[in-house]
């Protein structure tokens, strides 16, 4: 099983920005982890799969990413969930979400 984590990093440079991502994401690595299942493993820190600028304030409402799609309309609407769909309403996730935080 594998895990994606998404955090915010602070940094005056993206060269900072990296450095500190890097050093966040080897502080787990090695660590006991469970599953929820009962199945021991270890936390395994790969890299970072993405690293993205975020130009306006953290705020209610603040664009903090945008995506180009080269698609149709129809194909755009095919992609949108209902609230029960979206990952976050998804109760079987629920408790790797609050073992995640807790750590």
């Amino acid at each position: 099983m594998a895990w994606e984590n998404t955090i915010l990093i602070q940094a005056a440079t993206r060269h900072d920005a990296w450095r500190k991502a890097i050093a966040i994401g080897r502080l787990s690595d090695g660590n006991e982890a469970e599953d929820g299942r009962g199945r021991a493993g270890k936390w395994r820190f790969e890299g970072l799969t993405s690293l993205l600028p975020i130009y306006e304030q953290l705020e209610h409402g603040a664009e903090i990413l945008w995506t180009e799609h080269r698609r149709t309309v129809v194909a755009i609407k095919a992609m949108v969930r209902r609230k029960a769909e979206l990952d976050m309403f998804d109760d079987r996730n629920i408790t790797k979400r609050i073992s995640r935080r807790q750590r």
